[in-house]
């Protein structure tokens, strides 16, 4: 960085590091040195998280290239098919909960607890939500250990043949991914244009 280069390569600097540390470490060095930084990972969530473009790469080949609203959603898409599916969400912060270690992201679809990130009420934030981290209930749910509960409309489903099939879902405009049970599936006699609630576990989420 003293040497004012023109562009950063950082390889895998999640290996060993707290994904909460290393963000803050990242939007301070995008903001002192304000050159375009390229990050490789064998992880989507957190690429997910902190990239405008991803270029995903197989064995030397371009499978896909585009910005993460592009790249996330489509379930024919390769970042849909891969065990790491996740969905972003750009949100602003509307307060803390000083107590407990969260911090309450509002966005389009609804009001996130997300784990307490270092920004004042108003500053724009972003979450990534792991597909795995969604359950979907067509009830609004009560009593429930998880805080995150989103209306939403199912759009489309797809079934890889697995015991698990994808889900996505549209909440508000804001398009979420999740895998859930061929036999959820079934027994909730879910299908495109079913109204669902997304139930989303605080401690899942990256941001």
């Amino acid at each position: 960085v003293a040497s004012r280069p023109r562009l950063l390569l950082l390889d895998e600097p999640w290996h060993g590091v707290a994904t909460a540390a290393l963000q803050r470490y990242l939007k301070r060095l995008c903001e002192a040195v304000k050159v375009p930084i390229v990050l490789t990972s064998r992880r989507l969530t957190e690429a997910a998280l902190f990239a405008d473009q991803l270029l995903l790469l197989e064995e030397g080949r371009t499978l896909a290239q585009g910005t993460p609203e592009q790249l996330l959603p489509p379930l024919d898409g390769h970042c849909a098919l891969r065990d790491d599916a996740c969905s972003r969400v750009e949100g602003v912060v509307a307060g803390h909960d000083k107590a407990n270690g969260l911090t309450h992201l509002d966005f389009r679809g609804g009001r996130l607890c997300i784990p307490k990130l270092p920004l004042t009420t108003g500053k724009n934030a972003r979450a990534v939500i792991p597909a795995a981290a969604l359950s979907l209930c067509t009830v609004r749910p009560a009593d429930s250990s998880l805080l995150n509960v989103i209306p939403a409309v199912l759009c489309e489903l797809r079934d890889e043949g697995t015991l698990t099939v994808t889900a996505r879902l549209d909440a508000n405009g804001v398009p979420l991914l999740a895998r859930v049970s061929r036999k959820a599936v079934e027994v909730l006699k879910l299908r495109a244009g079913s109204h669902v609630f997304a139930q989303i576990d605080s401690a899942a989420l990256l941001s």
